[in-house]
């Protein structure tokens, strides 16, 4: 029996400090879980407060963690009370790690804080509102792509045409002298010129054929006389002696008729001889330009033909059918029907062959021309010689001379037939020109006027030592996570309307694609975003009036008040510029674009806009008003705060609004996370660089065992360490916020 008794109880004893053992591990899990606790709970508060955001403080967590495990080990003395454990802490450690500043940290927390708000906030805010007006968008962006496409491309075409006609005119202008050498002889008809006295005098071949024949008469009538006049007998008196004086002033008419003659041919072939080698090269350069202008045509061609292949169409379709209610409202018509109208802007084939038809024309009645001119220089000698021509001979070269050069310039010369019918086809399929020009011109003009504000506000300084000292928080914090700085660019400001109306539409693809690639509402991209907007400051827009009065010091304290980076943190995360002006410039551009690319989309379903029927006239005008209510509309949001989504979505929008879009527009990238953390420990003068959000604590407790500890040192229960009298549990938790 007591053997028996003995084993049992051994055995109960073991139990018992077993028991003992499970409750001690009990304790000290809860004890060190509780310690790690409140080492956490001494966050910062300024993150807390303002940002939403946990980071553990400057005191030191072992104080705390071991002050809470002695306190808690404290057992107050009772007489009737027996320490079933008696613990108490042999050591312990903490360890803090991952930085606030860590990307994947950051990107925790700020998860944390907008799982639940943000994408509420994105469907009923974001694509509710612009869902309404997605299909007329993508229309409106297409068409707005195409056309300006075919703008370039027409006036491209155009500038080549005229290169051509400008060569074509050049080439004819270039004998416009021969004509007048060649004299009024131009029907070819051989009766039309008629004889006349030998004076001496030749103006023109005209003049030479005309006395030719009585040339002849005198120079073979002096020739043939065996009697000459007695030059012996000359005296002061022409009565005396009237055959010699006679004799000498025919003989300087007929050598005054030859040098004439052989002046006048000669300048007839100079001149055709000059004008041939430029005339050829003339030519063959407008050929050149109209083979050019060809091309242009057939690329004209395939933009049209490759109409609906678009990749940012499928953006826009996604928004549309989605599942989330849109607002009401919406834009009625839609700019399809600018595109039945593309076609008038093709020249057909026929044109071009019509326009190498002329030029061929030109270059083989140019030769023919110079033919003609070189023959009847050719035939002088002979005219000349003691045999002579026939007067119907010379007369025929000079009258078939005169009705090819005249034919020539008739049809190329200034004023010719063939130019003015080039000019005609020309300004046929060019007639509506001079008013897209002009729309263009007063859309010049009011592009200026939004150019110049933000030419301005990016020339704008003040407090830039904030804006260095938050880029080098900035730097540091890239450094932190190893990442790449991704330079920031500003938009170049355009002059062309058209190319603005364009950028403003690709703005608008880009918006929508931000849109469709979270509809899904998980994405980190949104929760940042969301967050960005909620905790920090944007501009006062109605601010930049106070900027932009004539004669604003623009260095002055308040100025400088006014451009200081706690005035627009959100702009700085969303541009990047470490100026103070840049961003601002940067966000009223984007609204401006915003805008612009809205109410151009409202004026290419206005039926009066597409009642103008030629394409490009359609794009301007459409670009003017879209211009000119852009310009309202920014006014309008400087003014009163707000502006109205669209005409017929009559949804408040405010500057902030649209730079909440404009997050969802822009690539998400780990920069504008850098420079959330560094406008943070700007603010509150926290660096989340040096502040952990991470927590490893271990403690080791010990109680003393009452029964048989060899024995449960040899059967080592409970897997932990025993030594002697004394057992010891170790423990480790670990706490993140």
């Amino acid at each position: 029996m007591s053997l028996i008794l003995a084993v049992t109880l051994a055995f109960v004893a073991i139990f018992i400090d077993y028991s003992r053992i499970s409750a001690l591990k009990a304790k000290t899990e809860r004890l060190v879980h509780a310690a790690t606790r409140s080492v956490m709970s001494a966050y910062v508060p300024e993150l807390q407060r303002s940002y939403g955001l946990f980071a553990y403080g400057e005191t030191d967590p072992s104080l705390i963690f071991t002050g809470v495990l002695e306190r808690s080990l404290i057992y107050k003395e009772r007489s009737d009370v027996l320490p079933i454990t008696d613990a108490k802490l042999v050591s312990s450690s903490v360890e803090l790690s991952r930085e606030l500043g860590s990307y994947e940290v950051f990107k925790t927390q700020i998860n944390e804080e907008m799982k639940y708000k943000a994408p509420v906030n994105f469907a009923l805010e974001v694509v509710g509102r612009f869902k309404p007006m997605s299909q007329t968008m993508k229309e409106a962006s297409g068409a707005v792509e195409i056309l300006e496409k075919l703008q370039k491309l027409y006036d491209k075409r155009e500038a080549e045409l005229d290169k051509m006609v400008d060569l074509i005119k050049k080439a004819g202008q270039r004998t416009d002298d021969l004509k007048r050498n060649i004299g009024s002889s131009s029907s070819g008809q051989i009766s039309d010129i008629q004889d006349v006295p030998l004076s001496g005098h030749v103006a023109n071949a005209t003049d030479m054929a005309a006395q030719y024949d009585d040339y002849k008469f005198q120079k073979e009538r002096f020739s043939a006389d065996d009697t000459p006049p007695d030059s012996t007998a000359v005296t002061d008196t022409e009565e005396s002696n009237p055959g010699f004086f006679e004799s000498i002033r025919m003989s300087m008419r007929i050598a005054d008729y030859e040098s004439g003659s052989q002046s006048v041919t000669s300048r007839m072939n100079t001149i055709v001889s000059r004008a041939f080698p430029p005339h050829s090269r003339d030519l063959t350069q407008a050929k050149e330009h109209l083979k050019k202008a060809q091309e242009l045509n057939t690329q004209i061609e395939q933009v049209i033909a490759a109409i609906g292949d678009r990749s940012a169409d499928a953006a826009y379709d996604q928004v549309s059918g989605s599942d989330i209610p849109g607002a009401d409202g919406g834009p009625s018509g839609s700019p399809k029907s600018v595109q039945e109208n593309l076609e008038q802007l093709v020249l057909k084939p026929t044109f071009f062959g019509s326009m190498n038809t002329h030029m061929q024309h030109q270059e083989t009645d140019f030769i023919s021309m110079k033919s003609k001119v070189d023959a009847l220089e050719g035939i002088l000698p002979q005219a000349f010689s003691e045999l002579g021509l026939s007067t119907y001979t010379l007369k025929s070269y000079v009258a078939s001379a005169g009705q090819v050069t005249s034919f020539y310039h008739e049809r190329y010369g200034s004023g010719g037939r063939t130019i003015q019918v080039i000019e005609n086809q020309l300004a046929e399929h060019r007639k509506h020109d001079e008013e897209r020009k002009q729309l263009e011109k007063d859309a010049k003009n009011q592009l200026q006027q939004a150019n110049e504000l933000i030419e301005f506000l990016s020339k704008s300084k003040g407090h830039i030592e904030d804006f260095q000292k938050v880029e080098s928080y900035f730097q540091e914090n890239v450094s932190l996570n190893a990442s790449r700085v991704e330079a920031s660019k500003a938009d170049k400001l355009e002059q062309d309307a058209a190319a603005v109306s364009k950028d403003s539409m690709q703005k608008m693809d880009g918006f929508f694609g931000g849109m469709s690639s979270m509809l899904d509402a998980t994405g980190d991209r949104l929760l940042q975003n969301e967050y960005a907007s909620d905790h920090f400051s944007n501009f006062d827009l109605s601010k930049i009036e106070a900027l932009a009065k004539p004669g604003a010091k623009i260095d002055g304290a308040v100025a400088a008040e006014l451009l200081s980076i706690k005035e627009q943190e959100l702009e700085y995360i969303l541009y990047g510029f470490g100026d103070p002006g840049a961003n601002l410039a940067a966000a009223y551009g984007e609204i401006f674009a915003m805008r612009v690319a809205i109410r151009t989309m409202e004026a290419l379903v206005d039926p009066k806009i597409l009642a103008l029927g030629n394409p490009l006239v359609i794009l301007a005008k459409a670009v003017l008003e879209g211009l000119i209510v852009a310009v309202a509309d920014m006014a309008k949001l400087a003014t009163q705060g707000h502006v109205e989504l669209a005409k017929t979505i009559p949804i408040k929008l405010t500057y902030k609004d649209h730079l909440r879009l404009f997050l969802f527009a822009h690539p998400g990238n780990d920069n504008r996370l850098s420079r959330m953390l560094a406008l943070i420990r700007f603010d509150t003068g926290v660096n989340p660089d040096d502040h952990y959000t991470y927590l490893s604590g271990e403690a080791a407790i010990s109680m003393p065992i009452w029964f048989l500890p060899g024995v449960m040192h040899s059967l080592n229960i409970g897997g932990d360490s025993g030594v002697g009298s004394e057992y010891t549990v170790d423990i480790q938790a670990d706490y993140s916020y």
